[in-house]
């Protein structure tokens, strides 16, 4: 979707927004951070919704900069392979598409950072 148009267009679309913020447990040793996200897979060709997936945990550690360093990690980790998992079963016609999806709705809307999945690599 860049400037490049030597290669084929492409046929699916995965966008999201993930949010990270530090959360006070009251713990004196340990700093934690909580994230969720908000991902849809879209076949580019019909417009329509093929997968979507919300995901969120709290990861903590020592400082609050190893706590959000965790949660990037692991938020990584399971998000790559679900994402993953949509666009396998839907190429290899392993899932039903649905006859309409809204937008999940896993992050707060107001209030947190919100940084795009994207900036996450």
């Amino acid at each position: 979707m860049g400037g490049d148009t030597s290669g084929p267009y492409p046929e699916l679309l995965v966008r999201g927004v993930v949010r990270v913020w530090p959360i006070d447990v009251r713990d004196p040793q340990f700093k934690f951070a909580r994230w969720c996200s908000d991902f849809e897979v879209l076949d580019l060709s019909s417009q329509r919704v093929i997968g979507a997936l919300s995901k969120g945990g709290k990861e903590g550690h020592l400082s609050d900069r190893e706590a959000t360093a965790r949660v990037v990690r692991i938020m990584q980790q399971e998000l790559s392979v679900d994402v993953a998992q949509a666009i396998a079963a839907h190429v290899y016609g392993e899932m039903e598409l649905p006859a309409q999806a809204n937008h999940p709705a896993g992050c707060p809307r107001d209030g947190l950072a919100s940084t795009p999945a994207s900036a996450l690599h």
